[in-house]
């Protein structure tokens, strides 16, 4: 299907997977509401999907070849907590304040997300951005974006995996607005 420029099992492991996985400890412990905003492949909401049956994850994608791949994937593996949304996120009118968590990786700069994914936060929810090494100035760029949407200054948290470095969770907590 080309949805990743990744074409070895090992690299896909390492770079999907398990980069997939290291929002865990950042996911509330009980049953929530996540979404996978421009999930593209399905990276990291499948493997989330997987790992915690006990949450409903909403797959957010606007291409519509990728959102039938994603929906095609979820049937045959069978993961019944999974349900695609085919648009785009600024249309996504209808999920605002709808999850717990908003997950987004590899999508846009920080100010973007924000404007893109905070709405769909509830309040005391988070946006957690998989970011690269350059998070730290566009989180200083998004500030006043990220304040005005009623989330709170980002926490970041470096990846501590092998073949990971440079790898940082924005972590963006919904206050009332």
């Amino acid at each position: 299907m080309n949805l990743t420029r990744i074409d070895s099992p090992d690299a896909a492991a390492v770079q999907h997977v398990a980069d997939a996985l290291t929002l865990l400890p950042y996911l509330p412990p009980r049953p929530h509401r996540l979404a996978d905003a421009g999930s593209g492949g399905g990276v990291p909401g499948i493997p989330l999907a997987i790992v915690r049956s006990d949450v409903r994850v909403t797959l957010i994608e606007a291409t519509g070849k990728k959102a039938r791949f994603l929906e095609q994937t979820a049937r045959e593996l069978r993961l019944t907590n999974i349900q695609v949304v085919n648009a785009r996120l600024e249309d996504a009118a209808g999920l605002r304040e709808a999850f717990d968590v908003v997950v987004a990786r590899a999508l846009a700069p920080m100010d973007k997300l924000a404007r893109w994914c905070l709405p769909l936060v509830r309040v005391g929810g988070a946006l957690l951005a998989m970011k690269g090494p350059r998070a730290h100035g566009e989180l200083a760029g998004a500030a006043r974006t990220i304040a005005r949407l009623g989330g709170r200054p980002a926490v970041l948290h470096p990846v501590d995996e092998p073949n990971l470095d440079g790898h940082i969770i924005a972590e963006v907590r919904k206050a009332a607005i």
